[in-house]
């Protein structure tokens, strides 16, 4: 949340993120693959340790369930170098080595 009280893409690559996540806008009749746009109202889920989500890989990225997750600092999560903080765990593989500028949505275990 930023300081006006609106709720935007977490913006620290590798560092502490909130366990806050956007849910899909069903009462609109969208689904999870649309997204929010600026300004809008966003439903959004408080993730506790354990629960499972489907989150957004960023670009370029491959995961799996060895590996661990941190915030890419533009709404997508990429996998976590030694010194980043560890915010999920990959609950399936998921490669987008090859995918140019697609993110590709992967179930993942908050921690």
């Amino acid at each position: 949340m930023n300081s006006d009280g609106d709720f935007v893409v977490h913006d620290g690559a590798g560092g502490w993120a909130e366990r806050l996540y956007a849910l899909e806008d069903a009462l609109q009749g969208r689904t999870i693959d649309d997204a929010y746009a600026s300004g809008e109202t966003v439903s959004l889920v408080k993730a506790l340790p354990g629960d499972h989500i489907y989150a957004r890989l960023a670009a370029g990225e491959s995961a799996d369930p060895s590996e661990f997750l941190t915030s890419n600092a533009d709404g997508t999560l990429k996998v976590a170098s030694s010194s980043d903080i560890r915010i999920a765990v990959p609950l399936e593989t998921l490669d987008l080595s090859d995918t140019g500028d697609t993110v590709g949505r992967i179930k993942v275990r908050v921690i």
